[in-house]
């Protein structure tokens, strides 16, 4: 997907446009703000699509004025808000939002997000609070569970050697880590998040945000200065319509920061797997038989009604595959896992996970009933130590959803797990292909970060997946492991674009302790098969890759 980008420049400042989005706020060439972006989330924090007028430019004696007109639409196209988004250019840069809902909302979000640059982590930040106090902290260095940043009234730090002031006006802000979820950014956004959410916006209200960005150098910009606008196509914005998150045409221009110790491109993931079938797309052509193919990743989810059809299919491509299974189970007690164990009884297990419904977490007591079952089992399956012992079956730990929960919940971390796990997805937030490329690098980051927190405990990464696989965050019940995965669906997991970006995805993910990771599915619409049999491109990868 291509869309429309306006680049404005005035004086020292430069911005681009793109789909709402006010993106890459740079001055004398560096950039001080990502974006600046009107976001409107659902009560299960989906974001609402939108569209966008052409954008107004209007310069004057004093600078220049920038008019955005956003359409706020349910999944189906109804519209929700008219957002009207002024940007104002001359010794500040100045980006205004106003909201007015066109019918009743339920939402846990409506208006301004600021998204700074990645390169900030461990620098000095300034937080000042509405009642006129400051602190003095830093952007953290390693990923932040929670918000490093609480009670925001304006925001100073200095990048490339330019101080950076952001002024918020319009509500009480707090910021968080978006590396979590493998976003090259921190945001701050509005209404805390102590707050109830969802929460209810009425037709009668208008929300009304601002953010003023100066920089502490002398002033370069004079009433004369000249106003310079370019459009040229290129990237889409971040606010995709949903179900179409887009792959860079060309990944590989990505920045991935190669393994501590090693030359880059040196470091290999040692495991490479990839999933069961899932959704309604069970019955189709089986993967080919490859050698040092990892473990075929199989979960178990909570919806029962899937199990008998899960295993089957997993027990069809394992064989396809000649390898092991690596059954994960979603279960909130011993009779649930006990359950999920007995359906997959047939199938020959290389590991077990087990992970909460609600927390996607390893919980204790039910990593406890785990531990009980592996260590009353009498057959191994052949597997001995280099001493002909008999060797238990590995179990695994961790999480099912984010490194975000992963990083939440360590504390919880059963420290007998023989593996931690977590999963991976680039589109948790937007979908756009620029973000898909940033979040390369900033897998890496969390690979890392989590081989820090496992603290000796090998670490698997995986599903790692283009669109989510399920809703880790929502308020509202599951819709059923067939319909997640429905959803979970990208158009572009197809094309070669994917398959570049999945190329990178292993060279990022070579981290020393990284054992192994898991990439798309054996088949359907997330397969590595398409439904004529042959190999996807990210199919033909993968297979050179593991042979």
């Amino acid at each position: 997907m291509t869309a429309e980008r306006t680049v404005v420049e005035h004086g020292s400042w430069r911005v681009a446009l793109s789909l709402g989005e006010v993106g890459h706020i740079a001055f004398d060439g560096v950039e001080v703000v990502r974006a600046v972006r009107v976001v409107g989330r659902d009560a299960d924090w989906n974001t609402w699509p939108h569209r966008t007028a052409p954008p107004t430019v209007v310069p004057d004696a004093d600078g220049v004025s920038v008019g955005l007109q956003i359409e706020v639409l349910d999944d189906d196209g109804t519209p929700l808000a008219d957002a009207t988004v002024s940007v104002r250019l001359d010794a500040a840069c100045t980006v205004t939002a106003e909201i007015r809902p066109l019918r009743p909302l339920t939402t846990n979000r409506l208006g301004i997000v600021v998204l700074h640059p990645p390169m900030l982590a461990g620098s000095a930040l300034t937080v000042a609070h509405p009642d006129g106090s400051a602190d003095a902290t830093r952007f953290p260095e390693h990923i932040a569970p929670h918000q490093p940043a609480a009670d925001i009234r304006a925001l100073g730090y200095a990048i490339d050697g330019l101080d950076v002031g952001i002024a918020l006006d319009g509500d009480v802000f707090e910021m968080e880590d978006q590396r979590n979820w493998t976003d090259a950014s921190f945001k701050t956004y509005g209404r805390p998040l102590a707050l109830p959410f969802p929460y209810r916006v009425e037709p009668s209200e208008t929300v009304r945000q601002a953010v003023r960005i100066t920089v502490g150098r002398e002033d370069r910009i004079t009433p004369d200065a000249p106003v310079t606008v370019t459009a040229r196509s290129g990237p889409a914005a971040r606010a995709s319509a949903p179900g179409s998150a887009s792959v860079p045409s060309t990944p590989g221009s990505a920045s991935v920061p190669s393994a501590p110790g090693s030359a880059p491109g040196s470091a290999v993931v040692s495991s490479l797997q990839i999933g069961t079938s899932s959704g309604r797309h069970v019955d189709g052509p089986l993967p080919p038989r490859v050698a040092n193919a990892g473990p075929l990743l199989v979960e178990l989810t909570a919806d029962r009604s899937s199990w008998s059809t899960i295993v089957d299919r997993a027990a069809l491509e394992a064989d396809a595959l000649g390898v092991p299974v690596d059954l994960r189970i979603v279960a909130a007690d011993a009779e649930e896992l006990y359950a999920g164990l007995l359906a997959a009884d047939r199938l020959r297990l290389a590991r077990v996970g087990v992970f909460d419904p609600v927390t996607h977490a390893t919980e204790r007591p039910i990593w406890d009933a785990l531990r009980r079952w592996r260590d009353g089992r009498a057959d191994t399956d052949g597997r001995a130590d280099t001493d002909g012992r008999a060797v238990p079956l590995p179990l695994v730990a961790g999480t099912r959803a984010h490194f975000t929960e992963l990083n939440r919940t360590i504390k919880r971390l059963p420290r007998d797990a023989d593996l931690v796990a977590f999963s991976i997805t680039p589109t948790m937030h937007a979908t756009d292909p620029e973000h898909v490329e940033e979040s390369l690098a900033m897998q890496t980051l969390v690979a890392r970060d989590a081989v820090m927190l496992a603290d000796g405990i090998p670490v698997v990464v995986g599903p790692v997946t283009l669109r989510r696989r399920f809703n880790a965050v929502a308020t509202t019940p599951s819709p059923g492991s067939v319909v997640e995965a429905e959803r979970g669906v990208d158009t572009m997991n197809a094309t070669e674009a994917a398959a570049a970006w999945f190329v990178r995805s292993v060279e990022a993910l070579a981290v020393p302790g990284v054992l192994g990771a898991s990439w798309f599915e054996a088949t359907g619409p997330r397969g590595l098969v398409g439904a004529d049999g042959h190999l996807t491109p990210v199919g033909e990868r993968w297979v050179s890759l593991v042979s």
